[in-house]
Parts: structure tokens; sequence; C-alpha cells
């Protein structure tokens, strides 16, 4: 009977995932339909272990607490979430981002396996934080080009459809067949967890060509318009221009645009401008490949936007003279 019984749960809830994987799959797949942001929304939950786990972890801790909690919880992740989101696409700066998400998997697990029934008014504080975190990651990594609401969109969709997954599972586990198979659910969380945090660091690799040749003109403008000069920058349009033609089928479709709004600055304000919606495209691409060189770096100022620099030991603004050390390196390529 037990055995049937976990037949049936699998029966509803591998329809829930595979509707997720397979909508942002086929929206990926046909990407002249995929300009308001729905499609990566939807698909960033899904993206890592880490945020499968702590979300799916949530729904279970909040079944197996019982009560106002089966939609308190989740509803404070998702809310959280959302905040932690705004706050990504904006590029304010949220310290530990990284280490919140991985230590939202251990200690949701542990939550689970040992059964901890704590009162809401600590509950929801608790989920929001790693929710705040989860968000974040969602909204630094949106594609610049998206739009904030339906992205926003997707990735809440899929979060509480993940949560569903959780309180479906454990609910049903503790009605038909025993509370320990949820704690045994969060010993597998941890297990999976520690897969996380022992599994090997993606290696630094260079960039592909294409790439390459636009990124080494466009750091050459960067430093030349940091430096508040605009000595060599039409050169270095050129050059970057004359990459992004030669490889335009290969990078994001905005480039030559931008490179062409490049090319025609005629002084330093004017190229400082044309440098803005650049900067974008190249870190989107950046962040859709996965680079990993250890070498580029995403550094952002709030007054200004966000850029790439080549080293990390000094932030250099292109954008503004007066202020050529506001900015925070946010991430690495």
């Amino acid at each position: 009977m037990t055995t049937l019984r976990l037949r049936s749960l699998a029966g509803l809830c591998l329809p829930a995932l595979t509707f997720l994987f397979a909508s942002s799959l086929s929206l990926h797949a046909h990407p002249g339909h995929n300009v308001s942001g729905f499609a990566p929304g939807l698909a960033h939950p899904l993206s890592g272990l880490d945020h499968v786990l702590a979300m799916v972890a949530v729904g279970l801790w909040a079944a197996q607490i019982g009560g106002r909690a089966r939609w308190a919880v989740p509803a404070t992740f998702v809310g959280a979430m959302t905040l932690g989101g705004i706050l990504g696409m904006a590029g304010i700066p949220v310290p530990f981002v990284e280490q919140g998400i991985l230590v939202s998997v251990f200690l949701l697990g542990l939550l689970i396996a040992f059964a901890v029934r704590l009162p809401l008014a600590a509950t929801a504080p608790l989920v929001g934080v790693f929710a705040l975190c989860h968000g974040y990651a969602h909204g630094a990594e949106a594609p610049a080009h998206a739009s904030a609401l339906t992205y926003s969109l997707g990735f809440i969709l899929a979060t509480t459809t993940l949560h569903a997954i959780g309180i479906g599972l454990g609910v049903m586990i503790q009605r038909f067949c025993s509370p320990a198979l949820v704690r045994a659910g969060g010993v597998a969380v941890i297990a999976l967890g520690g897969l996380l945090l022992t599994s090997a660091p993606v290696a630094a690799a260079p960039l592909d060509k294409p790439l390459q040749s636009v990124i080494d003109p466009y750091l050459a403008i960067t430093t030349a318009l940091a430096s508040d000069s605009f000595k060599n920058v039409p050169e270095s349009a050129a050059a970057l221009n004359k990459a992004v033609e030669a490889n335009a089928k290969m990078l994001p479709p905005t480039l030559p645009k931008e490179a062409t709004a490049l090319t025609q600055a005629k002084d330093i304000a004017s190229a400082r401008l044309a440098l803005k919606p650049l900067s974008a495209s190249l870190i989107s691409a950046l962040a859709a490949q996965k680079t990993k060189t250890g070498t580029l770096y995403e550094v952002f100022c709030p007054m200004s936007g966000s850029w790439l620099q080549s080293d990390n030991k000094k932030v250099r603004n292109p954008y503004d003279a007066t202020m050529s050390e506001c900015g925070d390196f946010k991430r690495t390529f």
C-alpha cells in the first residue's frame, strides 16, 4: 500500500514539474516570442538545484508545521523573494547572497529532518531572509532588455508551483504514509545540498572568439572614458563595430545598433551615453553564457549604471569623471 501511495504522489507531482520545464524550454525555443521576459523568469528558479531544493523544502516544512503556516510560510517566501528580485534588477548591492542561498538549503533540511516547529512570528522572518537571497539572484541575472514585470511573474509562478509541490508532498505523506518520511525528505535535502557544496567550481575558461573580439576594444573604451579622455575612443569604437558586424549572428541582436551608435559619438558625453546600453547587452550575454573567465568583473554604480572591468583592484567609472570611484564589484565572469 505504501508503495502504491508513493507512486500516486509521484504521479501528482511529476506533471507539475514537467509542465514547468516544458513551458520554459518551449518558450526559449521560440526567441521571437520571448521579448517580455516571462520565459527566462519562469526558467530561472528551475535552473539551479539550490533554488529547487529550497523552494520545495519551504513547502515541505510548511506542511510539516501545519495550520496557518501552510499558506503563511510560502506567502512570506514569495513576498520577500519578490522584494529581493526588485533589488537585484535595480542593481542595489545585497551582501552574502550566494552564502544565504546555500545556508537556506541546509537549514531548511535540518528543520524538516528534526521536525522543528517554530512560532509563525519566528518562521516568517527566517524564511523571508532566505527568500530575499533567492529573489536577489533571480533579479540580478534578469536579461537586460526583459520586462521587469513579466520576468518577475515568471519566477513567482515557478516558485509558487515548487512550494505547492512541497506542500502537497508533505500533506499527503503525513496523511497516507508516515510523518517520518517527511523527515527523511529533510535528510535528502541536506544530502543534495552537500553535493552542491562539494561540487567542483567551474574552471575558468577563455571567452569564445566572437565575444573576445568585442570585449577587447570595449575595455579600451572604458579605460579611456574612465580617464576622462576621448583619445582613441573613435578608433576603438570602430574596431568594436567591425567585430560586431563580423560576428553578428553569434552575438546579442541589440549589439549591432548599439555598436553603431558608439561609432557616431563625437565627444566624451555622447560616447558615455552610447556605452551604457552596450554594456548592459554584453553583461547580459556573459550571464546567459555562464561565462567564467575569472578576469572580467561587473561593476555597478547606482548613480551611473553597470559596466565591465578587467580587474577588481580599483573601481574606474567610465560614465562620470566626478564619480570616478563610484561603484561596487557585483559579480565575476
